[in-house]
């Protein structure tokens, strides 16, 4: 290795990612064949200490930096094997350096001087050694060069390879094991980079990415866009500006205070029985949804787009449509009890089957904008006590009256008088 180490690259390589640590490793065992080549055996012997060291810190260390922390990928169980020669070639180095230094001093006394024998006896062993050592040596650098070409391809980072298995993409994505120590803004734009290539170059199998725990995830501004996620659950995630895009979430657990999908896009997404309670949906972008019996109770939508938005019999109890656009929406048979309608733009809403009750600032504009809105249950008072309401219902058909009455019975008892008008009953 070209680059020389000071004492405080050193300790960097000691301290930081398992690829600066096999760098590290390298050095050293490259350091230890130069020492050996000029017959240093004792700076050899040092650096194949520190080799040692190295290795053991990499197979043991916590914090997210050492060899257990990396996911169980082939490449990686390669890596393992590769350090744990390395350090057991170091190992036994230092021992055969110890006996050959040993042996070295002991040839130098005076007792042996004119003991032949026993003088061709030491040589004949140090040179025994000095093979044992050469060995060592060349299977110490030999092992780290292969440990350091897998950790220069860095297959951990590799999404190729990652997306092969559920439980790596999920430790990716949430942030676990070796994954912690990378920002998650770096992990994203890493993860959006690759996705954008995944359907050309790889045709990948979207259902890894189904049934996955996301929850409490960083995932800001991800693009998961067209992936199949049914019954994901990303419960507390931090979801803002995430792209969705004609994502099948089925049944996926999104319900959590702390869930953010403020800005997200859901556009076109297939979101049936999707839990997305008190989430925080602000200006998020749900146009196209099918969002059949999703459960949006008491979900922030301020602001959000609506535009045609499937919600067939969805629970919007309590939810905040504040600014929200609601054009060409079908709300049929959808669960609006106490919703807060304020300056949300309501046309070509089909309403027919919801339940209004207790429904705030629905003004009598929006409820003369949606379509079958005399079909809704419960509308509040209110919103009928307008002229235009009973301008409105006069030229209905019988049935549509009939319809009013049974899911309207408070308004109809206050207005008895209209009602058993015998024109009302006529076709205009």
């Amino acid at each position: 290795m070209a680059e020389k180490w000071t004492v405080a690259q050193r300790k960097v390589g000691q301290e930081s990612s398992v690829e600066r640590q096999i760098d590290f490793t390298y050095g050293q065992a490259i350091k230890a064949r130069n020492a050996l080549n000029q017959g240093n055996y004792k700076t050899t012997q040092k650096r194949l200490r520190d080799v040692d060291r190295q290795c053991r810190r990499l197979e043991w260390r916590g914090g997210g930096w050492g060899l257990r922390h990396l996911p169980d990928l082939d490449q990686v169980e390669d890596l393992k094997t590769d350090i744990s020669t390395v350090r057991a070639a170091a190992k036994s180095g230092v021992d055969h350096i110890n006996n050959y230094l040993g042996l070295d001093k002991l040839a130098k006394r005076k007792k042996f001087a004119k003991h032949e024998t026993k003088l061709t006896a030491i040589k004949k062993k140090k040179n025994e050694l000095k093979k044992d050592i050469v060995r060592d040596v060349m299977m110490a650098v030999n092992g780290a060069k292969r440990a350091n070409d897998i950790a220069d391809a860095e297959p951990w980072m590799d999404l190729d390879i990652i997306s092969k298995k559920k439980k790596h993409v999920q430790m990716y994505l949430k942030g676990e094991g070796y994954y912690q120590n990378i920002a998650s803004g770096a992990r994203v734009a890493h993860w959006n980079s690759w996705w954008f290539h995944v359907p050309r170059r790889l045709g990948l199998d979207t259902k890894q990415l189904s049934c996955l725990d996301l929850d409490e995830a960083d995932l800001r501004e991800i693009d998961l866009s067209g992936a199949n996620l049914d019954v994901n659950s990303f419960r507390n995630a931090n979801l803002t500006e995430a792209n969705f895009k004609h994502c099948h979430l089925k049944d996926a657990y999104f319900d959590g205070d702390k869930t953010d999908c403020s800005r997200a896009k859901f556009v076109e997404a297939w979101m049936q029985g999707c839990h997305l309670s008190e989430v925080n949906m602000t200006g998020a972008d749900l146009t196209k949804a099918h969002m059949w019996n999703a459960n949006l109770t008491f979900a922030n939508l301020t602001g959000a787009n609506l535009n045609e938005t499937e919600l067939v019999g969805a629970w919007l109890r309590g939810a905040d449509l504040t600014r929200a656009n609601l054009i060409g929406t079908d709300l049929r048979d959808a669960h609006m009890h106490g919703v807060n309608f304020k300056n949300t733009t309501l046309k070509e809403v089909n309403v027919q089957g919801a339940d209004l009750e207790e429904a705030e600032n629905l003004t009598s504009d929006q409820l003369l904008a949606a379509e079958n809105w005399y079909s809704t249950h419960n509308i509040p008072l209110k919103t009928l006590e307008d002229p235009r309401i009973f301008k409105a219902l006069k030229p209905l058909h019988k049935t549509y009256i009939k319809f009013f009455k049974e899911r309207n019975p408070d308004f109809v008892k206050k207005h008895i008088e209209f009602f058993e008008e015998p024109e009302l009953a006529k076709k205009t």
